[in-house]
């Protein structure tokens, strides 16, 4: 498990070789990192990064503003028809009026779409699968980690405080 990917020297030639052989003998890394750009920052080559996204089991993503990531999530996301109605009228001496349909081809999620997914949501991919939309609930407040890891923010309040489902919160 790499944390802050992009902090480590970069480039490690042993993870481009992970990420090529090893994973058939179920070898997989966790990499984390802020975004494209740091990776970049760190001198991986957009080829690689690339590779990165290729290889990864998921990819979870929000407050998205890389313009080039913004381009491939709406890609990712598939396409939908939208109906439109085309009406339209003529004068002259019989006047004539239709209603036409077209349908027009758009992303699932838009730009703006994708740029306003930041608090309390996530974008997921999975390979093989559409993209997803999910709540982002941090792990502190989810058991069972709820009552096992404690926030460390908690730590320079007083001392830890004793978290159970079953107690009110308790105030110092």
């Amino acid at each position: 498990m790499l944390d802050e990917f992009a902090q480590l020297p970069a480039p490690i030639p042993a993870v481009m070789k992970s990420l090529r052989l090893y994973r058939g003998r179920g070898i997989l890394l966790s990499i984390y990192t802020q975004g494209r750009f740091s990776l970049e920052d760190a001198g991986y080559s957009p080829a690689a990064i690339k590779e990165f996204e290729d290889q990864a089991a998921c990819i979870q993503t929000w407050g998205v503003e890389d313009p080039s990531l913004l381009k491939d999530i709406e890609y990712w996301s598939g396409n939908r028809s939208i109906v439109q109605l085309d009406p339209s009228h003529s004068g002259g001496t019989v006047a004539h009026g239709s209603l036409g349909r077209k349908e027009q081809k758009r992303p699932v999620l838009q730009i703006e779409d994708i740029r306003r997914i930041n608090d309390g949501q996530q974008i997921i991919k999975l390979p093989g699968h559409p993209l997803f939309v999910a709540e982002r609930v941090p792990y502190w407040k989810v058991n069972p980690w709820a009552d096992q890891i404690r926030d460390v923010r908690d730590l320079h309040f007083g001392g830890p405080r004793l978290r159970l489902p079953f107690y009110p919160k308790q105030e110092n």
